[in-house]
């Protein structure tokens, strides 16, 4: 019972990895095409992750690897389940052990010895009717075989058939899995280039190098602006929250006051993030014009920002365009 859930929930998996690499594929598409969005968002992986630049190779040969292990698995698997299927029709005849690990059987005047327990053709099984074979020299046992090829035999046909079509649903299983991870991991990284094809409570957007360490912009909820509600059970209220347990916020000086009240920074250089959106006004235009919470982190290499799901839905267009004219402040400055 625990296998057959196990290769249930394995085709599941498969199915939901790629229904939703379809369905991510398809939104992407409707804004640019797929394949120069993985190029791109792997090309700017290398430049601005340390070092990834030399694993590129190492990236292709595990991608290589999983698609060589994933196609292995599901022939190992097909080829179980059609064995299983034949040897259903497999005849039975009376034999004799005539060793602790041997028996023997006639078929049409031919005498065979053979000590297999599995089915021919079969992958990672183990051989049912153990016991039967190491019972006492001389007993009758029922042997089962091959009408087309004699030496083919099993003594518990109907064990080792379930457990070869077990074993060949689990490995189809598998393979599937490993199969469609290939592609859900490259749309994946190509979604990282179109945030206009995401869904949910958080945007984000894979940019350029960059000479700015670390940071998050979040909203000043103790300022009591109007822009800042209370603190829901959102995402980005969370992340404000754990933020504020683990570090200390930093007071932005732009000399826009509304805008200074609104938000605080945490990270290890406020001045140079203050003195980036006092040169940008469009920036700062376009943080005002999202509602609070909101969580904001520039990292390098990759931009989130979070936001309450019906907040984010009525200014997805503004929170792009913010994602986007980010992304181009930072990799010119």
């Amino acid at each position: 019972m625990v296998s057959f859930l196990l290769v249930v929930g394995a085709f599941a998996f498969a199915a939901l990895l790629l229904v939703t690499a379809v369905i991510r594929a398809v939104r992407i598409t409707q804004h640019r095409p797929l394949i120069p969005a993985i190029v791109e968002s792997l090309r700017l992986r290398h430049e601005t992750v340390e070092g990834a630049a030399y694993h590129a190779v190492d990236r292709l040969l595990l991608v290589l690897g999983v698609t060589f292990v994933a196609l292995l698995a599901i022939i190992y698997g097909l080829l179980n389940l059609r064995t299983a299927a034949t040897a259903e029709g497999w005849w039975q005849t009376d034999g004799v052990l005539i060793e602790s690990d041997l028996y023997q059987y006639v078929v049409q005047d031919v005498t065979y010895q053979s000590a297999r327990l599995t089915l021919p053709n079969t992958f990672f099984v183990d051989g049912p009717g153990r016991d039967v074979l190491y019972g006492e020299d001389g007993s009758t046992v029922t042997v089962f075989y091959n009408p087309a090829d004699p030496q083919q035999s099993v003594l518990d046909r109907d064990a080792a058939v379930i457990q070869t079509r077990r074993v060949g649903w689990r490995n189809l299983a598998i393979g599937l899995v490993l199969l469609c991870v290939v592609p859900a991991m490259y749309v994946q990284s190509a979604i990282l280039m179109v945030p206009e094809a995401t869904r949910g409570a958080n945007l984000m957007l894979r940019i350029g190098h960059h000479h700015f360490p670390e940071f998050f912009l979040v909203t000043n909820q103790e300022s009591g602006s109007p822009e800042s509600p209370k603190l829901g059970h959102s995402f980005s209220a969370l992340m404000i929250l754990m933020l504020r347990a683990i570090r200390t916020g930093h007071k932005l000086e732009t000399g826009d006051e509304q805008f200074d009240r609104r938000f605080v920074v945490f990270g290890d250089s406020p001045g140079l993030v203050s003195k980036l959106l006092e040169r940008h006004d469009h920036l700062r235009e376009l943080l005002l014009q999202l509602p609070g919470p909101m969580y904001l982190q520039v990292s390098q290499g990759q931009l989130s920002l979070s936001l309450p799901r019906k907040s984010l839905d009525r200014h997805r267009g503004t929170a792009i365009q913010l994602l986007r004219h980010l992304a181009d402040s930072l990799t010119a400055s």
